[in-house]
């Protein structure tokens, strides 16, 4: 599980993060407005991803961690969150918790509720006016 955790949850949190939050989205959003910038940066990385079945699961993380980059000054806060996301997706892709993944499985509604109100949270904390 560790090597795997390496290539397919931290690398591609850091790298990704890097370049579509930390390049594109904080790069676009000192031209064009924000939701631009954001909306612009999420529809690349959801496309990067090449799998349309992907890509409509992508798009709303990248929508979220563009935001997040962008309020926050600072790709480390979507580096966490995309590294949680992908921990999270591997572990239960791969059953390494039996007992989270029969729940989550026999749930698909309650789970993806779940999931849509903490990222609406999320979404609703980064865009607060700052402090």
């Amino acid at each position: 599980l560790w090597p795997l955790l390496a290539g397919l949850a931290v690398l591609p949190a850091f790298a990704e993060e890097l370049v579509f939050r930390g390049v594109l989205a904080r790069g676009l959003a000192t031209r064009w407005p924000t939701w631009v910038a954001v909306v612009a940066s999420g529809v690349v990385f959801a496309a990067y991803h090449l799998m349309p079945g992907q890509m409509v699961g992508v798009l709303p993380l990248g929508l979220a961690l563009g935001l997040l980059a962008i309020r926050s000054g600072s790709v480390v806060p979507g580096m966490i969150a995309h590294l949680l996301n992908n921990t999270i997706a591997l572990v239960l892709s791969r059953d390494e918790l039996p007992a989270v993944s029969r729940v989550l499985g026999a749930r698909p509604a309650v789970t993806l509720i779940v999931a849509v109100v903490v990222l609406g949270a999320g979404v609703a904390l980064a865009a607060r006016p700052a402090a």
